[in-house]
């Protein structure tokens, strides 16, 4: 019984953790904005502007973000399970090298010019967000 409980909730851990690292970009820029200031970023109301893209970062995001889990959050969650070693920093870190190495190259296949400009370890710090909410879905009781 305790391992179909497991498993119903390392399953909604993979639906629902990966929305965490677009909303953790969305986050970090939401703060770049407010410490820019107007100037620097073109729009009349930089943070109006950030916080009506929360949806379009959730859905261009979130591709990268499901294969991230998938590809790594998962597998590397069950491998420290395995080893009675599951532990957040243990996924969140691995998640953040992930997700560091990750989002830089989905933002190139999304504009090969590279003109979108997020804060520095943006794609780290999303990548920590889903394996830290992933783990808190999966492995707390």
């Amino acid at each position: 019984m305790a391992t179909d409980s497991r498993r119903g909730r390392t399953a909604l851990a993979v639906i629902i953790s990966p929305l965490a690292g677009p909303a953790t970009v969305w986050a970090g820029s939401i703060i770049r904005a407010a410490i820019a200031g107007q100037g620097s970023i073109g729009y009349s109301h930089p943070i109006i502007s950030t916080v009506i893209l929360l949806l379009p970062f959730e859905v261009l995001g979130a591709p990268a973000a499901y294969g991230g889990t998938l590809l790594v959050v998962w597998p590397v969650s069950q491998w420290l399970r395995a080893r009675e070693r599951l532990s957040w920093w243990g996924v969140s870190g691995a998640a953040a090298v992930a997700g560091g190495l990750l989002f830089p190259m989905y933002l190139h296949l999304l504009d090969p010019h590279m003109a979108f400009d997020f804060f520095p370890g943006a794609g780290a710090a999303a990548g920590a967000a889903t394996g830290a909410v992933f783990w808190f879905i999966s492995a707390r009781r």
